[in-house]
């Protein structure tokens, strides 16, 4: 618990005018509501006076105060776990996109900031705020109860903690069990990303029954472990709720004895008071097992904000040399890349060549930093390549990747978005005509799935015109498969015209030995 209340106090602390707007109104919440049942025994009084007329004005206007007041309580906390989260997604994107040691699988990366976010919303902005209300009704009600009889408002106050005293004690079973589920929801989770996204090679390859199985293995798994989940959960609320049974017979009993020594009244506010501490005794138990559930969001999204940060304090605005040693490179334990040495300078332009899995794309992916971990050194400018500032380092560099994630914005705002340019419309059109671009939709949805093939490489060909005179390292990763011949030659004489400049270095990989392009030097990678 005491990591939650870390959170909780962060979000106080991050989001004040916000936390402060919903505690006034759940004070407010929560004040109103410890009186109703003084409220109610005036209103009696004024019924046994005759005083109808007065009760006619009193009573709609407690419950139109009432329904306001919690209207506008929900709102705040609304905007309070909203302010939070808002602010506590972006810090965990930024700490993953600046991370240089992200051991977090990807599927899970997309559960965490997805769905342990949400649950966080649920809990900062809902839970906590409702169970701080409810501990105050508690003591509020207790409080005014003390006028009436002392002894009734002690009993009253035990019922109240024998109840706290049970959901404490089960908050370890609960927390665990709830843990091993959100473990078995993210392995169910990951494979239906993978299923999503293998679609095409399940037809094709016919592996239905593989995926199949793995559905009906990661759901029983889910199933099992959610099953026992909920016999932690629902036995101890079982013990709570049949505690609570017992202490209201106790209670009326209690009712019973005394009702010689006080009014019929008063044993009617004794009963309102009881039922309405109970009933927050039995939202305060709920509430607290729901917090318990959501430890393991609050752990995983510590473990993304524990990223180490990476400190890169150098600078370029230019690259002039590009010095790679890799000893090694692993991925997910599995050896990728081994004894790589290439030197380049300001007017190389270099073919990467090798067969399919051997290590091309990765290359690539580790002179452009995508990939931080491994055994040698990337030197730019004869600086290490993991203490250059991400940004001047992109700035830099512009890498045609063989599959492009498109925004889901406008053809003419996505290129104005990825280049950083001011472009207009109809210079984007021009340079659409120049490469006999075709008919398209407008708005690029669904990564772009409204384009053809031809159409994808095109459009990086487009990122190629504008920022050739920006960048001074051009990487180029198999951009020309794919492309009609007509493009594919235009494709050849932009970039033989940049080369004959000898102001960049470009690199450049392809499967075949076969290239137009002026490359001065060749790398196989075996």
């Amino acid at each position: 618990m005491k990591l939650i209340f870390t959170y909780f106090l962060d979000s106080i602390k991050k989001t004040p005018k916000y936390y402060l707007v919903s505690f006034f109104w759940s004070i407010s919440n929560a004040i109103i509501t410890s009186i109703i049942p003084w409220i109610l025994d005036y209103i009696f009084k004024m019924v046994k006076n005759y005083n109808i007329f007065f009760v006619i004005i009193v009573l709609p206007i407690l419950f139109f105060a009432l329904i306001f007041i919690e209207i506008r309580w929900y709102i705040s906390l609304d905007k309070f776990g909203g302010s939070y989260i808002s602010k506590l997604s972006i810090k965990c994107q930024e700490r993953i996109l600046e991370t240089s040691e992200l051991n977090i699988k990807y599927d899970e990366v997309k559960h965490i900031l997805f769905s342990n976010i949400l649950d966080i919303f649920r809990t900062v902005g809902h839970h906590l705020p409702k169970i701080t209300s409810s501990i105050a009704v508690v003591i509020f009600s207790l409080i005014f109860s003390l006028v009436l009889d002392k002894r009734i408002s002690f009993f009253i106050l035990i019922s109240f903690l024998i109840g706290l005293l049970i959901t404490f004690y089960s908050n370890k079973s609960i927390q665990n069990s709830s843990s091993s589920t959100n473990i078995k929801i993210k392995n169910f989770n990951s494979h239906i990303n993978d299923f999503s996204e293998s679609i095409n090679q399940i037809k094709v390859e016919n592996l239905n029954d593989y995926y199949l199985n793995k559905t009906k293995f990661y759901i029983k798994n889910f199933i099992d472990s959610s099953i026992n989940e909920n016999k932690t959960v629902y036995f101890y609320s079982g013990i709570i709720k049949q505690t609570n049974i017992v202490l209201r017979l106790v209670f009326s009993l209690i009712l019973a004895v005394n009702v010689s020594n006080n009014s019929i009244l008063n044993i009617v506010i004794y009963t309102i008071v009881f039922n309405l501490v109970m009933e927050e005794a039995n939202n305060l138990e709920m509430l607290l097992q729901q917090v318990n559930r959501s430890y393991v969001c609050f752990e995983n999204i510590e473990k993304i904000l524990k990223l180490n940060k990476g400190q890169r304090d150098n600078f370029i605005d230019d690259v002039k040399t590009i010095d790679i040693n890799i000893k090694t490179f692993c991925y997910d334990g599995n050896p990728i890349l081994k004894n790589v040495s290439i030197n380049l300078v300001k007017g190389d332009t270099i073919q990467i060549r090798g067969k399919n899995g051997s290590g091309k794309s990765t290359l690539l992916k580790l002179i452009t930093n995508i990939y931080e971990k491994y055994d040698g050194i990337i030197k730019i400018n004869n600086l290490d390549i993991n203490t250059i500032k991400k940004e001047s380092l992109s700035n830099q560099i512009l890498y045609l990747a063989q599959e492009e994630k498109y925004l889901n914005e406008t053809i003419y705002d996505y290129l104005r978005i990825v280049t950083k340019t001011e472009i207009s419309d109809i210079e984007i059109d021009e340079i659409l005509d120049l490469l006999n671009f075709g008919s398209f939709d407008l708005n690029l949805d669904y990564n772009g799935d409204s384009l053809s093939g031809g159409q994808k490489k095109k459009l990086s060909l487009v990122k190629l015109i504008i920022l050739k005179e920006k960048v001074s390292l051009i990487i180029l990763d198999e951009v020309d498969s794919g492309l009609d011949n007509e493009t594919k030659t235009l494709f050849t004489n932009l970039i033989n015209d940049i080369i004959k400049n000898k102001n960049k270095i470009i690199i450049g990989i392809q499967h075949t030995s076969s290239s137009n392009v002026n490359y001065n030097k060749i790398y196989n990678i075996t």
